[in-house]
């Protein structure tokens, strides 16, 4: 009797497991920081689901963790994220992670409420970029292109606080990229994507005095997946039900023309 009983167990384990791999195999979880790519993602579940799978959508709180999730598997694809950044945490973190697929690009811009024009810029306006280094680059590069600071780099090359030299005096404060909308009271001028710029109750149409001009490829806000998953039925699938109309309408309706896709309509 008992090892009838031990057979029945191992034939229920061996079918619960053969199970779970199946549900696996059918389930695709994607990591997210913040929005539009979170809902970007939730707008398309209902038609993903719809081939047949089963999408998980994960919220993480740190650009490196959902990039550490990933490389170690415990999420299949993120989207949060352009191809620079991407790289840099594969050279630090020994990563495989790939870009598959970029959705959309945008400009930063410079908020401000209380200062018009450039030439309103005094000594003790507060300036905030974000710290991180990728972002640093572009933002400094950002206001290099409105006169506000030099620096002697190439454009293949990093640019960093040490690097800038202003050309008219103001504070330069960095933030965590996620913080800057929450110090928003507290400082004059940011230099932030519009999607950080609502977190903030700003629009781009009454808080902007400024727009990032010549965006490159590799800034395209992409999803990320890694070597050994991103030729998978699943991924190209989901990749196929994004790279939408859905997709390209939602961020025209809530962004204008300020969110542009980079992909041709499914």
């Amino acid at each position: 009797m008992k090892k009838i009983i031990l057979g029945l167990i191992s034939v229920i384990t061996l079918a619960v497991l053969a199970g779970c791999n199946q549900n696996d195999e059918n389930t695709l979880v994607v990591g997210v920081v913040a929005p539009p790519m979170s809902t970007i993602i939730e707008i398309n579940k209902e038609a993903f689901e719809a081939l047949g799978y089963k999408l998980e959508i994960k919220t993480f709180n740190d650009y490196d963790i959902v990039n550490r999730a990933l490389n170690d598997g415990e999420i299949d694809l993120n989207f949060s994220q352009h191809e620079l950044f991407m790289a840099a945490f594969n050279a630090n973190f020994d990563g495989t992670l790939v870009k598959i697929q970029g959705i959309y690009t945008t400009p930063n811009f410079l908020y401000s409420r209380t200062i018009e024009t450039i030439d309103d810029i005094k000594e003790d306006t507060i300036i905030g970029v974000p710290r991180e280094p990728i972002n640093l680059n572009r933002a400094l590069r950002f206001l290099k292109q409105l006169n506000l600071i030099t620096f002697d780099k190439t454009d293949e090359e990093n640019v960093g606080l040490n690097d800038v030299v202003k050309l008219k005096e103001f504070v330069l404060e960095p933030f965590e990229l996620t913080a800057l909308p929450l110090a928003w009271p507290d400082i004059d001028m940011a230099v932030m994507y519009p999607s950080f710029g609502q977190r903030a109750n700003l629009t781009i149409e009454d808080d902007t005095i400024a727009v990032e001009e010549s965006i490159l490829p590799k800034y395209d806000i992409s999803i990320v997946g890694r070597e050994d998953n991103k030729d998978s039925q699943i991924v190209l699938d989901f990749i196929e039900i994004i790279t939408s109309d859905r997709t390209k309408q939602f961020l025209f309706d809530n962004f204008g023309s300020t969110y542009r896709v980079v992909y041709e309509d499914n």
